[in-house]
C-alpha cells in the first residue's frame, strides 16, 4: 500500500470511529487537566497534620498554647499558637531543615506574610482566630523555576 492509500484508509476508519462511538464532549480539555495534574506533586505539596497539642507551655506559662506539627517528604513544620483573647492570637514557627522561608497566612478576610530567618523561625502577631491556611515558599529557584511551596489544610486558630 502507498502513503495516500494508508492516508485514505485511516481517515475512512477515523470517521467511521467518530460515527459509531464519538469521544465525550470536553475529553481533550480533562485529559490536559489530569495530565497537568499528575505532576503537580513536584510544585505542590500538602503539609499533613501529624500532631496537635494543647495546654500550658513552659513551667510558668498561665495561658494555654496549641502546638501544631506538621509534616511532608521534605518540610516539617512546628506552629506555636498563642491566643490573645478570644478574636486574636499570636503564631511562632520553626521550619526543618532550617532555612528562609516566605510564610503567607490565609485567612478569610486578610492575608498576612512573614519571612523566616536562617534558623528557619518565623513569627506573626495579631492574627485573627478562626480558619486559616499557611503558604510556605521556599527560597527561590535559581533556575527560572518556580520555587517550590507548600500548603497546609485549614486550621482552627
Amino acid at each position: 500500500m502507498s502513503a495516500d492509500e494508508y492516508a485514505r484508509l485511516w481517515s475512512g476508519l477515523r470517521e467511521v470511529w467518530e460515527a459509531v462511538d464519538p469521544a465525550p464532549s470536553g475529553l481533550a480539555d480533562r485529559v490536559i487537566a489530569g495530565l497537568e495534574l499528575a505532576g503537580i506533586d513536584a510544585e505542590f505539596e500538602l503539609l499533613q497534620l501529624t500532631e496537635w497539642s494543647h495546654g500550658l507551655v513552659g513551667a510558668r506559662s498561665e495561658t494555654p498554647a496549641d502546638v501544631i506539627s506538621l509534616r511532608s517528604d521534605s518540610l516539617n513544620v512546628v506552629l506555636h499558637v498563642s491566643p490573645r483573647d478570644g478574636l486574636r492570637c499570636d503564631l511562632v514557627g520553626w521550619v526543618d531543615p532550617p532555612q528562609p522561608v516566605s510564610v503567607q497566612v490565609l485567612q478569610p478576610d486578610v492575608q498576612e506574610s512573614a519571612l523566616s530567618d536562617t534558623s528557619g523561625r518565623f513569627e506573626l502577631y495579631g492574627l485573627a482566630a478562626g480558619p486559616t491556611r499557611l503558604v510556605l515558599v521556599i527560597g527561590h529557584s535559581g533556575d527560572h523555576r518556580d520555587p517550590p511551596w507548600f500548603a497546609t489544610n485549614t486550621l482552627e486558630l
